[in-house]
Protein backbone atom coordinates (compact mmCIF):
# COMPACT_ATOMS: atom_id res chain seq x y z
CA UNK A 1 0.00 0.00 0.00
CA UNK A 2 1.24 3.54 -0.96
CA UNK A 3 2.25 5.71 1.68
CA UNK A 4 1.52 9.09 2.38
CA UNK A 5 4.98 10.48 0.96
CA UNK A 6 3.77 8.41 -2.43
CA UNK A 7 1.06 10.28 -2.40
CA UNK A 8 2.69 14.07 -1.85
CA UNK A 9 5.20 13.15 -4.06
CA UNK A 10 2.52 12.60 -6.91
CA UNK A 11 0.63 15.83 -5.84
CA UNK A 12 3.88 17.72 -5.79
CA UNK A 13 5.01 15.93 -9.42
CA UNK A 14 1.73 16.60 -10.84
CA UNK A 15 1.19 20.45 -9.69
CA UNK A 16 5.22 20.87 -11.21
CA UNK A 17 3.79 19.51 -14.54
CA UNK A 18 0.89 21.90 -14.38
CA UNK A 19 2.56 24.86 -13.04
CA UNK A 20 5.07 24.80 -15.86
CA UNK A 21 2.70 24.15 -18.93
CA UNK A 22 -0.03 27.59 -17.53
CA UNK A 23 3.84 28.79 -16.90
CA UNK A 24 5.13 28.41 -20.31
CA UNK A 25 1.83 29.79 -21.65
CA UNK A 26 2.35 33.06 -19.60
CA UNK A 27 5.48 33.30 -20.33
CA UNK A 28 4.56 33.17 -24.32
CA UNK A 29 1.67 35.75 -23.95
CA UNK A 30 4.90 38.35 -22.01
CA UNK A 31 7.08 37.54 -24.52
CA UNK A 32 4.36 38.54 -27.05
CA UNK A 33 3.53 41.47 -25.25
CA UNK A 34 7.57 42.58 -24.78
CA UNK A 35 7.56 41.99 -28.67
CA UNK A 36 4.44 44.34 -28.89
CA UNK A 37 6.01 46.49 -26.33
CA UNK A 38 9.42 47.40 -28.34
CA UNK A 39 7.74 47.25 -31.94
CA UNK A 40 5.48 49.99 -30.42
CA UNK A 41 8.36 51.95 -28.99
CA UNK A 42 9.97 52.18 -32.48
CA UNK A 43 7.08 53.36 -34.01
CA UNK A 44 6.39 56.28 -31.59
CA UNK A 45 10.04 56.96 -32.11
CA UNK A 46 9.57 57.25 -35.56
CA UNK A 47 6.90 59.28 -35.61
CA UNK A 48 7.81 61.42 -32.88
CA UNK A 49 10.48 62.58 -34.89
CA UNK A 50 7.91 62.96 -37.81
CA UNK A 51 5.82 65.22 -35.48
CA UNK A 52 9.09 67.41 -34.43
CA UNK A 53 9.62 67.89 -38.41
CA UNK A 54 5.92 68.72 -38.47
CA UNK A 55 6.24 71.40 -35.45
CA UNK A 56 9.05 72.77 -37.23
CA UNK A 57 7.28 73.50 -40.59
CA UNK A 58 4.32 74.91 -39.20
CA UNK A 59 6.21 77.22 -37.11
CA UNK A 60 8.26 78.21 -40.11
CA UNK A 61 5.72 78.62 -42.16
CA UNK A 62 3.44 80.30 -39.97
CA UNK A 63 6.61 82.79 -38.93
CA UNK A 64 6.45 83.33 -42.40
CA UNK A 65 3.26 84.27 -43.02
CA UNK A 66 3.71 86.63 -39.96
CA UNK A 67 6.38 88.50 -41.47
CA UNK A 68 4.24 89.03 -44.79
CA UNK A 69 2.06 90.51 -42.30
CA UNK A 70 3.94 92.51 -40.57
CA UNK A 71 5.36 93.72 -43.64
CA UNK A 72 2.55 94.35 -45.57
CA UNK A 73 1.09 96.79 -42.64
CA UNK A 74 4.49 98.26 -41.70
CA UNK A 75 6.23 98.51 -45.61
CA UNK A 76 3.91 101.27 -46.63
CA UNK A 77 4.71 104.86 -47.66
CA UNK A 78 2.49 106.67 -44.92
CA UNK A 79 2.88 104.39 -42.21
CA UNK A 80 6.66 104.90 -42.90
CA UNK A 81 6.58 108.42 -43.24
CA UNK A 82 4.78 109.07 -40.05
CA UNK A 83 7.26 106.71 -38.38
CA UNK A 84 10.26 109.02 -39.72
CA UNK A 85 8.67 112.63 -38.88
CA UNK A 86 7.20 111.29 -35.18
CA UNK A 87 9.41 110.64 -32.27
CA UNK A 88 6.72 108.17 -30.90
CA UNK A 89 5.02 105.32 -32.43
CA UNK A 90 1.71 105.50 -34.19
CA UNK A 91 -1.01 103.32 -32.19
CA UNK A 92 -1.95 100.40 -33.95
CA UNK A 93 -5.16 102.47 -34.78
CA UNK A 94 -3.49 104.28 -36.86
CA UNK A 95 -1.10 101.87 -38.67
CA UNK A 96 -4.72 100.14 -39.84
CA UNK A 97 -6.18 103.36 -41.21
CA UNK A 98 -3.17 104.15 -43.26
CA UNK A 99 -2.16 100.12 -44.59
CA UNK A 100 -5.86 98.45 -43.77
CA UNK A 101 -6.53 95.72 -42.14
CA UNK A 102 -4.02 92.83 -40.88
CA UNK A 103 -4.15 89.28 -39.24
CA UNK A 104 -1.95 90.40 -36.53
CA UNK A 105 -3.39 91.12 -32.83
CA UNK A 106 -3.38 94.66 -31.48
CA UNK A 107 -0.55 93.39 -29.21
CA UNK A 108 1.80 91.75 -31.96
CA UNK A 109 1.06 94.52 -34.19
CA UNK A 110 2.18 97.22 -31.12
CA UNK A 111 5.32 95.36 -30.83
CA UNK A 112 6.66 95.04 -34.30
CA UNK A 113 5.62 99.09 -34.56
CA UNK A 114 7.53 99.80 -31.50
CA UNK A 115 10.27 97.67 -33.16
CA UNK A 116 10.39 99.00 -36.82
CA UNK A 117 10.17 102.55 -35.32
CA UNK A 118 13.35 102.41 -33.34
CA UNK A 119 14.41 100.95 -36.31
CA UNK A 120 12.94 103.81 -38.58
CA UNK A 121 14.68 106.59 -36.03
CA UNK A 122 18.12 105.03 -36.14
CA UNK A 123 18.55 104.97 -39.52
CA UNK A 124 16.97 108.51 -39.95
CA UNK A 125 19.78 109.24 -38.03
CA UNK A 126 22.67 107.43 -38.74
CA UNK A 127 21.84 108.10 -42.83
CA UNK A 128 21.54 111.84 -42.28
CA UNK A 129 24.99 111.88 -41.52
CA UNK A 130 26.37 109.45 -43.74
CA UNK A 131 24.52 110.80 -46.83
CA UNK A 132 25.75 113.70 -48.37
CA UNK A 133 24.04 117.16 -47.93
CA UNK A 134 22.04 118.82 -50.87
CA UNK A 135 24.90 121.61 -51.36
CA UNK A 136 27.83 119.49 -50.87
CA UNK A 137 26.89 117.47 -54.80
CA UNK A 138 25.87 118.98 -58.17
CA UNK A 139 22.41 118.12 -58.93
CA UNK A 140 24.09 116.35 -61.97
CA UNK A 141 25.82 114.56 -58.98
CA UNK A 142 23.14 113.19 -57.26
CA UNK A 143 22.69 110.04 -60.21
CA UNK A 144 25.64 108.53 -59.39
CA UNK A 145 24.95 108.23 -55.92
CA UNK A 146 24.32 104.45 -55.27
CA UNK A 147 21.50 102.59 -54.42
CA UNK A 148 20.96 100.89 -51.41
CA UNK A 149 21.65 97.85 -51.81
CA UNK A 150 25.23 99.12 -53.49
CA UNK A 151 25.86 101.09 -50.19
CA UNK A 152 24.86 98.44 -47.69
CA UNK A 153 27.23 96.17 -49.08
CA UNK A 154 30.25 98.71 -49.23
CA UNK A 155 29.50 100.75 -45.96
CA UNK A 156 31.00 98.86 -42.68
CA UNK A 157 29.70 101.09 -40.56
CA UNK A 158 26.45 100.66 -40.63
CA UNK A 159 25.10 99.31 -37.15
CA UNK A 160 23.03 96.07 -37.29
CA UNK A 161 19.84 96.03 -39.74
CA UNK A 162 17.00 93.89 -38.60
CA UNK A 163 14.26 94.94 -41.38
CA UNK A 164 16.16 95.76 -44.42
CA UNK A 165 13.37 97.45 -46.33
CA UNK A 166 12.45 100.23 -43.55
CA UNK A 167 16.94 101.09 -44.04
CA UNK A 168 15.84 100.92 -47.79
CA UNK A 169 12.76 103.35 -47.35
CA UNK A 170 14.23 105.69 -45.02
CA UNK A 171 17.70 106.03 -47.34
CA UNK A 172 15.37 106.61 -50.71
CA UNK A 173 13.82 109.18 -49.34
CA UNK A 174 16.40 111.13 -47.72
CA UNK A 175 18.36 110.71 -51.67
CA UNK A 176 15.02 111.69 -53.29
CA UNK A 177 14.94 114.89 -50.67
CA UNK A 178 18.28 116.01 -51.01
CA UNK A 179 18.13 115.49 -55.19
CA UNK A 180 15.15 117.72 -55.27
CA UNK A 181 17.05 120.21 -52.69
CA UNK A 182 19.72 120.27 -54.82
CA UNK A 183 17.86 120.98 -58.30
CA UNK A 184 15.83 123.19 -56.30
CA UNK A 185 18.65 125.46 -55.22
CA UNK A 186 19.44 128.36 -57.65
CA UNK A 187 22.49 128.03 -60.24
CA UNK A 188 24.43 129.82 -63.21
CA UNK A 189 24.25 133.34 -63.38
CA UNK A 190 21.22 133.93 -63.94
CA UNK A 191 19.43 131.72 -60.77
CA UNK A 192 17.80 129.13 -62.52
CA UNK A 193 16.43 126.14 -60.80
CA UNK A 194 16.42 122.81 -62.32
CA UNK A 195 13.63 119.91 -62.61
CA UNK A 196 14.58 117.12 -60.21
CA UNK A 197 13.99 113.50 -62.28
CA UNK A 198 11.09 111.44 -61.20
CA UNK A 199 12.05 108.23 -58.27
CA UNK A 200 11.38 105.24 -59.40
CA UNK A 201 12.65 103.66 -55.97
CA UNK A 202 9.20 103.74 -54.29
CA UNK A 203 7.21 101.98 -57.24
CA UNK A 204 6.31 98.76 -57.63
CA UNK A 205 4.67 97.55 -60.77
CA UNK A 206 1.13 96.11 -60.73
CA UNK A 207 2.66 92.48 -61.59
CA UNK A 208 4.92 92.15 -58.95
CA UNK A 209 2.44 92.88 -56.16
CA UNK A 210 0.66 90.00 -58.44
CA UNK A 211 3.55 88.11 -57.80
CA UNK A 212 3.45 88.72 -54.82
CA UNK A 213 -0.29 88.06 -53.92
CA UNK A 214 0.14 84.75 -55.67
CA UNK A 215 3.17 84.23 -53.58
CA UNK A 216 1.01 84.62 -50.22
CA UNK A 217 -1.58 82.46 -51.64
CA UNK A 218 0.90 79.34 -51.85
CA UNK A 219 1.81 80.14 -48.95
CA UNK A 220 -1.26 79.76 -46.90
CA UNK A 221 -2.09 76.73 -48.56
CA UNK A 222 0.89 75.06 -47.71
CA UNK A 223 0.73 76.14 -44.09
CA UNK A 224 -3.27 75.07 -44.19
CA UNK A 225 -1.50 71.42 -45.79
CA UNK A 226 1.31 71.54 -42.84
CA UNK A 227 -1.03 71.89 -40.50
CA UNK A 228 -3.33 69.08 -41.41
CA UNK A 229 -0.57 67.05 -42.14
CA UNK A 230 0.33 67.54 -38.89
CA UNK A 231 -3.22 66.77 -37.40
CA UNK A 232 -2.71 63.56 -39.26
CA UNK A 233 0.51 62.49 -38.06
CA UNK A 234 -0.59 63.55 -34.26
CA UNK A 235 -3.67 61.61 -34.40
CA UNK A 236 -1.63 58.60 -35.46
CA UNK A 237 1.43 59.03 -32.62
CA UNK A 238 -1.37 59.41 -29.79
CA UNK A 239 -2.88 56.01 -31.40
CA UNK A 240 0.33 54.32 -31.08
CA UNK A 241 0.85 56.09 -27.16
CA UNK A 242 -2.57 54.63 -26.09
CA UNK A 243 -2.08 51.27 -27.83
CA UNK A 244 1.46 51.48 -26.14
CA UNK A 245 0.08 52.34 -22.49
CA UNK A 246 -2.52 49.59 -22.99
CA UNK A 247 0.44 46.81 -23.73
CA UNK A 248 2.48 48.31 -20.50
CA UNK A 249 -0.77 47.72 -18.37
CA UNK A 250 -1.26 43.72 -18.24
CA UNK A 251 -5.16 43.03 -19.31
CA UNK A 252 -6.74 41.16 -16.51
CA UNK A 253 -6.91 37.78 -17.62
CA UNK A 254 -3.12 37.80 -17.95
CA UNK A 255 -3.01 39.27 -14.19
CA UNK A 256 -5.63 36.54 -13.21
CA UNK A 257 -3.02 33.83 -14.97
CA UNK A 258 0.10 34.96 -12.31
CA UNK A 259 -2.20 35.37 -9.08
CA UNK A 260 -3.57 31.71 -9.67
CA UNK A 261 -0.23 29.98 -10.57
CA UNK A 262 1.28 31.96 -7.36
CA UNK A 263 -1.41 30.11 -5.81
CA UNK A 264 -1.10 27.12 -7.17
CA UNK A 265 2.79 26.98 -6.81
CA UNK A 266 1.82 27.69 -2.83
CA UNK A 267 -0.92 24.88 -2.36
CA UNK A 268 0.63 22.60 -4.76
CA UNK A 269 4.28 22.64 -4.83
CA UNK A 270 5.52 24.63 -1.94
CA UNK A 271 3.16 23.63 1.09
CA UNK A 272 3.52 19.65 0.26
CA UNK A 273 6.99 19.91 0.24
CA UNK A 274 7.33 21.62 3.64
CA UNK A 275 5.07 18.84 5.26
CA UNK A 276 7.14 16.17 3.74
CA UNK A 277 10.29 17.67 4.92
CA UNK A 278 10.59 15.21 8.21
CA UNK A 279 8.49 12.16 6.21
CA UNK A 280 5.07 11.32 6.70
CA UNK A 281 4.02 7.81 7.78
CA UNK A 282 0.32 8.22 8.39
CA UNK A 283 -2.29 10.81 7.18
CA UNK A 284 -2.81 13.57 9.90
CA UNK A 285 -5.23 16.61 9.65
CA UNK A 286 -2.23 18.56 8.60
CA UNK A 287 -1.64 15.88 5.34
CA UNK A 288 -5.69 15.98 4.60
CA UNK A 289 -4.97 20.06 4.68
CA UNK A 290 -3.03 19.50 2.02
CA UNK A 291 -5.03 17.47 -0.19
CA UNK A 292 -7.54 20.27 0.11
CA UNK A 293 -5.24 23.23 -0.34
CA UNK A 294 -4.05 21.30 -3.32
CA UNK A 295 -7.75 20.69 -4.93
CA UNK A 296 -8.65 24.48 -4.29
CA UNK A 297 -5.41 24.91 -5.99
CA UNK A 298 -6.33 22.76 -8.72
CA UNK A 299 -10.15 24.15 -8.95
CA UNK A 300 -8.78 27.60 -9.96
CA UNK A 301 -6.43 26.64 -12.41
CA UNK A 302 -9.19 24.86 -14.61
CA UNK A 303 -11.62 27.22 -13.64
CA UNK A 304 -8.95 29.75 -15.02
CA UNK A 305 -8.70 27.48 -18.01
CA UNK A 306 -12.29 27.68 -18.56
CA UNK A 307 -12.91 30.97 -18.34
CA UNK A 308 -9.92 31.32 -20.78
CA UNK A 309 -11.76 29.27 -23.22
CA UNK A 310 -15.06 30.54 -22.46
CA UNK A 311 -13.39 34.38 -23.62
CA UNK A 312 -11.64 32.80 -26.73
CA UNK A 313 -15.21 31.00 -27.90
CA UNK A 314 -17.38 34.37 -27.28
CA UNK A 315 -14.45 36.42 -29.03
CA UNK A 316 -14.41 34.17 -32.37
CA UNK A 317 -17.63 34.36 -32.56
CA UNK A 318 -17.89 37.86 -32.61
CA UNK A 319 -15.83 38.13 -35.34
CA UNK A 320 -17.40 35.02 -37.50
CA UNK A 321 -20.62 37.65 -37.05
CA UNK A 322 -18.49 40.39 -38.32
CA UNK A 323 -17.05 38.86 -41.40
CA UNK A 324 -20.61 37.34 -42.10
CA UNK A 325 -22.11 40.55 -41.63
CA UNK A 326 -19.59 42.69 -43.77
CA UNK A 327 -19.61 39.66 -46.81
CA UNK A 328 -23.31 40.24 -46.58
CA UNK A 329 -23.15 44.03 -47.25
CA UNK A 330 -20.88 43.34 -50.13
CA UNK A 331 -22.84 41.02 -52.10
Amino acid sequence: MASPNDYLAAMVGSSAGMIAIVGGLLVSRFLSIDSTQQGLKAQIAEYQDLLDAADKRVEDLAGRLREIAIRDSLDDSDVLDLMIKSTSPPSPGQVRRLSGETSLSDDELTEEIEAVHSEVQAASTFLRSALPSSQSLDPDEWSDVPSWNVYYSETTSLPAIRNDWAWEYVFNKIVDTRTRQAYERPSGPFGFTGVAPISLATFTPAWVSQRAAERVDALEADHEAAVAAREDIERKYLQLYGSFIATVRPDKPFAWGVGVLVYFTVVGVIYPIWVLRGGVEVITPEVANVYWWFLSGLTALLGYVVVLAVRLIRRRHVVDTLVSTRASDNR
